[in-house]
């Protein structure tokens, strides 16, 4: 039973969950620009391409996510004493990945709206 707790207090540290995090950041990372390398490589092939005018409130979704999750990203780097030494990196990382993750791609912009839109018929309910 001991074992089990130890396990448990080692799984949920401070130092397993900030790589966990990041690990999964990356491979977030990692799946959008696959997603917008198969579409640009689908347009180049004579696919039908579109085009999408975002307006102000779904700019400002964007624009409110990136702040939201690069606000919590950068708290926890710099109150983790994990990474003592590396920290303006790992806050540097974490301010560029969403930034590219909700302003600039566009499969993951598609994703930020898909679950705007689901959360807001589950507040309509």
């Amino acid at each position: 039973m001991s074992e089990l707790i130890e396990l448990l207090f080692k799984i949920t540290s401070d130092e397993c969950l900030f790589y966990f995090l990041q690990i999964s950041l990356v491979l977030t990372f990692l799946i959008a620009l696959a997603n917008e390398s198969i579409a640009q490589y689908k347009s180049g092939k004579g696919s039908v391409t579109l085009s999408v005018e975002r307006g102000d409130e779904s700019m400002a979704k964007f624009y409110g996510a990136y702040i939201a999750i690069n606000s919590l990203l950068v708290a926890i780097c710099l109150s983790v004493d994990v990474i003592q030494n590396y920290k303006i990196f790992w806050v540097f990382f974490d301010t560029v990945i969403p930034a590219y993750l909700c302003i600039f791609n566009p499969w993951s912009r598609n994703k930020l709206l898909s679950w705007s839109h689901m959360l807001t018929k589950l507040e309509a309910r």
